[in-house]
Formats: structure tokens, C-alpha cells, sequence
């Protein structure tokens, strides 16, 4: 109430005084552009706020992929430097006296040997825009690239200014792989070129001593035959490893698998190889090992390879021991590992740490006398790091080498997984994210059979996933292993990993004499019953029973058989019956598209002729009709004339050789042939003059 009459008053004093209305009105204007700046000014800042964010958040963007994809990058104007990424300067041995300032400066300091500046300034006067060279700095080799671009005349901060992008990528490892790849050929050529000429050497000596009329003597024969025996054999190696080095660059199959069978496998695998006669291998002691994940077949390669090379290098001169390799299987905390020690020649000091790169092969060991590509062990150093193990040696000259495969536990693998999974992870090594998908099918199969209702959401997830949606699977899959819980998850490895502690019978008696064996409750046996029954009466009566009961069961049982069987076959009988009706009705829905596309196609054709006939007489019935004019010489024609005239025009194209449409070529024949023109025309009805 006190505002309203404090607002009647202040209306009533500006009415009665104009000045103050004036500064009223003033203040009041003063007050609203106070507002609206203060108001337009916040909003404004922030606007220009969210923009330098988002100009900033595009740099940061920007330069996280610039430093991120491996590649150095400088940026030059023609007077300096203006912009190069933190990879540039993480080069190894790349940039020893720092980045130079200028172009010139850096076509100067990387002009080795690869004429980089001469290059730039041919591209240059040629009108080329790319140059490439490659460039050595302490066994690292670099490939530079200078890429030359004009500004835009209209760019805000280089109009028209060209830019010299200089990105440096190392090639290392690209190189070496070429290295390797020609290495490869030179090696296959030369390895598989040995063996093919003294095969073909013996075999040559065989047929030239049966031409000459003189056959060979036994003894000849088992000579060259053993020649041929030994290269034949060394060829199968040579495609072996290189097989193997194939498929140790591509996916494997892994799976649970059982070391001690693995390596008796490859012990009988080297039964026939040369030499292997001689030789006692002693197999690992049987027992009861943990189990493994990976690639059986490609750590039974390996475990021969070890086998064939301590076969190869086990004698030298002066040996007075039996040859003798021992194959054994250890198991150390989380890792299993299996051994083969052999007593032969030993391998120098200075070439053990060399024994496992490519084409290596120790000088003084005789590797050109029993061959090799050299790549054998190097081979089995992969296999152990694709299953995240190792492979080592310990040797002595003239006293044996021992070679050691050791393996994470398959249950150790699985765990690692698990581990990752809950940290929201899965790792990149190929046998943990092999495990990875082995364990996330065996928990759907676990899940629906066992019942586990609170997964069926995430197990539709996982599985709905597209195998070509590695990152959807992936997070799905992390899903999967988080729900499935640490309780089940123990059950599931126990069930994967269990070991038959009896083996294969041997030592049950030991563990539980036949006093101590466990028992359980049978069911009565009446042969036993009347064991003790002293009367041959009720012996015979006991009998007759039992006969017949058996007789009954085998009655029941047969009925039961027969009834299962006719169901089963009624059940085979209908599945049938209702795929060929199912066929039957597909090939009859498929019958009539046809028919119904041959249809429609035939009425699509009559109609398109239809329309053809009807626009050719149109175009005929619209052509023009162009009167003669009267000549001087021409006679003055009377009224009848010329209406006989504009009769005789009324005809289409009138000849002196009769209708066409009407004749035939031959004019003994009196089939008449019509054409689409007088069809349309006959159809049509007949147009009256007025």
C-alpha cells in the first residue's frame, strides 16, 4: 500500500514539475544503457571465453596427434623455423648440433651422401613438390621428406608466403626387413641348391653305372641312397623353418594343452632323422604337470628343432662317450619349462649371444657340413615371446649345451587376463588376448549351462558384436570378465586346468591300498546273495529268478530302445517332410515371380510397340502438304477438275506403283502383307470430310 501511494506522489510531483521529470527520465535512461553494457559485456565475454577455449582445446587436439604419430615435422618460411613437434627432437642421433634455424641450414646439415640439396634445388627449378631422400646417423636410418606449399594470398598470418614442411620417418626396421627378405631368398636359393646337386649327383651315378651294363654293388648303393636319404632330409628341415617363420606372423590357434605330451610327441617325431640311431634320448620323467595355454604345434616345432640340433652338433673328434641328449620337464613358481641337454661339441662364448638372430650360424661348429638356413632357434625365440615365455642356453666347449623353454602356466596366463579385464584392459600380447577370447567363450558356454541369468544381457552384447568391431568387442569382452565374478571365475579355471592325479592307473594301489580304497553302496546282487545258501533247491529257485528278472529288464529295456527309435525316426520323417514342403513352396513363390516379371515384361513390350506404330502414323498424318502453284503454261482448270484433284490428295502418298502395304514383292503371290502404319490405320476410325 505504501508503494503504490509513494508512486501516486512521485507521478504527481514529475507532472507538476517538468525539470524533474526531465532528470527522472534521465537517470532512468542512464540506468537502462548501465544494464544493457554490463548484461551485453558478460555476454559477450563469455562468448569470446568459449572461443579461445575451443581454439585452444583444437591446438591442444592438434598437437597430441602431431606428437603422436611417429614422424618428425619442422615447418620453414623463408626466413626461419616457425613450428616442429615433440618427435622431432626424440630422433635418435638425429639431431646432434640442434634443430637448424633456416631451410638452408638443414639442406646443408643433412646433404650426406644423398645429395639432398642438389635434389631440392632441381625440384625447385623443375616445378616438383616433393622430395625424398634417405639419411644414416648411427645404424638408424631416416627418410626425409620436403613437402613445398603456397600459402593462400588471402591466409591471415603467410599470404602468399611458401612453406617448406620437412617430416623425417624411421625407417629402420623397414629396411631391415628388406634386408631380411633378400637374406631369405639368398639363403633359400643357396640352402636348397646343396642338397638338390648332391641328390642329383647320386642319383645320376646311379643311372650312369646301370647304362654302362656294370650295376652297382650293394655297398654303392646304400652309399648314395644314404646321400640322397641326408639331403632329402635337410630340404624337409629348410621348409620346415621356413614354414614355421611364416606362421609365427599370422594368428594361431591356441589352446590348453599338455607340456609332457607335447614333448614325448616331438621325441618320436625325430625317430627316422639321420643320425638319431646313434643317439640315446632319455624322455622326461612321467608325473603330473600344470597344464598350458598356447600353440601345441608350434611348441612341438620348437622342442625339435632343440631335438635335430643337439642330434646335428652332438659328436667331435676325440668324444669317448656314448651320445646321449636327457629331455626334462620343470616346473618354478608360475612357469613351466622343458630342458634338453646333450653332451656334444658345445657352442664358443662369443657366439652365444648371437645364437638367436637370423641366419646366424657359429663359424667353428660345422653347420656347412650337416647344413642349416641359421634360422632355427631364431624361430624358436619367437614362438616363446608369442607365448610371453623365453628360450636360454648354457654351454661349454666339448662338454654339451642345455637349452631352456620356459612357459607361463596356462593358469597364470588366465589370471593375467582376469587381472586386466577388471582394471578395464586387454593386452596386446597375442597369447593373452588369445586367452582373452578362449575364456570369454567358455564363460558364455559356463553361463547357459549352469544358469547364470544376471549375465544373459551382457553375453547378447558380447556376441551380438561384429568380428570386425575389434574396440566394441573389446569393451564388451571387459564387461563380460568383470560380471562374471571372482567365485565363478576360480570354479571355471579349476574345471579348465584339472589333472587326473592317478594318471593313467598307475599308482592308484599305492595311494589307496585295498583295505583303504574308497567304496560306495552297490545295489544287492542276487548271484551274491545266494552265495551262501546251502540247499540246491533254493539255490535253483534264486536262479530262476534272477534269470528272470534279467529276462524282464532286457524286455523293458528293448521296448524302450524300439519306442525311442520310432520316435526318433517319426521325428527324422516330419523334419524331412516339412523341409521339402518348405522347399516346394519356395521353388513354387519363386516360379511365380517369375512368371509375373515375364508378364509384366511382355506388357511393357506391347505397349512400347503400340506406342512406336501410334507415333509413326502421327509423324505421317502431320507431315505437311505442299500446294503446286499454277504456271503460265499450265491449262486453266475448271470446278471439277479441281475437286477431282483435292479427292485424289486426300490419299496417303499416291504412286504410280499401287499401295505397297497391299503387295508383296512378288507379284504372283497373293499374300497380302501389312504394315504397323495400316494396322494403326485400319484400327482407327475413318475421318469424314465436313
Amino acid at each position: 500500500m505504501n508503494t503504490v501511494v509513494l508512486a501516486t506522489e512521485l507521478g504527481r510531483a514529475l507532472k507538476d514539475n517538468w525539470v524533474l521529470a526531465l532528470v527522472f527520465s534521465l537517470i532512468l535512461i542512464m540506468v537502462g544503457v548501465l544494464v544493457g553494457y554490463i548484461v551485453g559485456n558478460t555476454s559477450l565475454r563469455s562468448k569470446v571465453t568459449t572461443n579461445i577455449d575451443n581454439l585452444e582445446r583444437e591446438k591442444m587436439i592438434q598437437q597430441a596427434v602431431l606428437d603422436s604419430v611417429g614422424l618428425g615435422i619442422v615447418v620453414y618460411d623463408e626466413h626461419e623455423a616457425i613450428y616442429a613437434n615433440e618427435t622431432m627432437f626424440k630422433l635418435p642421433s638425429f639431431l646432434r648440433d640442434g634443430l637448424p634455424n633456416s631451410l638452408e641450414g638443414f639442406l646443408e646439415t643433412f646433404d650426406k651422401d644423398n645429395q639432398l640439396k642438389s635434389n631440392y634445388i632441381l625440384s625447385c627449378e623443375n616445378g616438383v613438390n616433393t622430395i625424398r631422400v634417405n639419411y644414416t646417423a648411427d645404424r638408424h636410418i631416416y627418410e626425409i621428406k620436403i613437402i613445398k606449399r603456397k600459402a593462400d594470398e588471402n591466409d591471415r598470418f603467410f599470404p602468399g608466403i611458401e612453406l617448406s614442411i620437412v617430416i623425417v620417418d624411421d625407417i629402420t626396421e623397414i629396411k631391415d626387413d628388406e634386408r631380411r627378405q633378400k637374406d631369405l631368398a639368398a639363403n633359400v636359393s643357396h640352402e636348397l641348391k646343396t642338397p638338390l646337386t648332391s641328390i642329383n649327383t647320386s642319383v645320376f651315378s646311379i643311372l650312369k653305372s646301370g647304362e654302362d651294363g656294370n650295376m652297382p654293388n650293394r655297398e654303392d648303393l646304400m652309399l648314395w641312397a644314404q646321400r640322397i636319404q641326408v639331403n632329402s632330409v635337410r630340404m624337409q628341415d629348410i621348409v620346415n623353418d621356413f614354414l614355421v617363420l611364416s606362421q609365427c606372423s599370422h594368428t594361431n590357434v591356441m589352446s590348453i594343452f599338455d607340456l609332457y605330451e607335447v614333448a614325448n610327441n616331438a621325441i618320436a617325431n625325430v625317430a627316422e632323422y639321420p643320425g638319431r640311431a646313434k643317439v640315446t634320448i632319455q624322455t622326461p620323467e612321467k608325473g603330473t604337470y600344470p597344464l598350458i595355454y598356447g600353440n601345441p604345434k608350434l611348441i612341438m616345432r620348437t622342442i625339435i628343432n632343440l631335438l635335430t640340433n643337439a642330434i646335428k652338433y652332438i659328436d667331435y673328434d676325440g668324444k669317448n662317450v656314448p651320445d646321449t641328449i636327457h629331455v626334462s620337464i620343470v616346473t618354478i613358481d608360475d612357469r613351466i619349462g622343458v630342458q634338453v641337454e646333450d653332451n656334444g661339441r658345445g657352442i664358443p662364448a662369443k657366439d652365444i649371444e648371437h645364437l638367436f638372430e637370423r641366419f646366424y650360424r657359429v663359424d667353428n661348429s660345422g653347420s656347412r657340413e650337416v647344413g642349416g638356413t641359421g634360422i632355427g632357434l631364431a624361430i624358436a625365440k619367437e614362438i616363446a615371446d608369442m607365448h610371453d615365455g623365453a628360450i636360454s642356453v648354457t654351454s661349454t666347449l666339448n662338454a654339451g649345451s642345455t637349452f631352456t623353454l620356459s612357459l607361463p602356466t596356462g593358469k597364470t596366463v588366465f589370471d593375467g587376463v582376469y587381472a586386466d579385464a577388471k582394471a578395464g584392459i586387454i593386452s596386446e600380447k597375442p597369447n593373452c588376448r588369445a586367452a582373452a577370447y578362449f575364456l570369454g567363450l567358455q564363460e558364455c558356454e559356463a553361463a547357459r549351462s549352469m544358469g547364470y541369468t544376471d549375465l544373459n544381457d551382457i553375453i547378447a552384447e558380447y556376441e551380438g558384436k561384429a568380428e570386425t568391431d575389434v574396440i566394441g568387442r573389446d569393451k564388451a569382452l571387459i564387461a563380460l570378465l568383470k560380471a562374471y565374478g571372482d567365485e565363478r571365475f576360480e570354479d571355471l579355471e579349476e574345471e579348465l586346468f584339472y589333472v587326473d592325479d592317478f594318471g593313467d592307473g598307475e599308482g592308484f594301489d599305492e595311494e589307496y591300498p585295498e583295505e583303504q580304497m574308497p567304496s560306495e553302496p552297490q545295489a544287492e546282487d542276487p548271484m551274491q546273495a545266494m552265495a551262501g545258501v546251502d540247499s540246491f533247491d533254493v539255490m535253483e529257485e534264486a536262479t530262476g529268478a534272477y534269470i528272470a528278472n534279467a529276462e524282464v529288464e532286457a524286455a523293458k529295456l528293448a521296448e524302450a530302445e524300439k519306442a525311442r527309435l520310432v520316435t526318433d525316426s517319426r521325428a527324422i520323417e516330419e523334419e524331412k517332410a516339412r523341409k521339402l514342403a518348405e522347399e516346394a513352396a519356395l521353388l513354387e513363390q519363386q516360379r511365380a515371380q517369375e512368371e509375373e516379371l515375364l508378364r509384366q515384361q511382355e506388357e511393357l513390350e506391347q505397349e512400347e510397340a503400340r506406342r512406336l506404330a501410334k507415333e509413326e502414323a502421327r509423324k505421317i498424318l502431320t507431315q505437311p502438304v505442299v500446294q503446286r502453284s499454277v504456271t503460265a503454261t499450265e491449262p486453266v482448270k475448271n470446278v471439277a477438275q479441281i475437286n477431282k484433284e483435292n479427292k485424289e490428295k486426300a490419299i496417303i502418298h499416291p504412286t504410280s506403283a499401287g499401295k505397297r502395304y497391299n503387295k508383296t514383292e512378288k507379284p504372283d503371290e497373293e499374300t497380302a502383307v501389312k504394315s504397323s502404319l495400316k494396322q494403326v490405320l485400319d484400327d482407327s476410325k475413318p475421318v469424314r470430310p465436313e
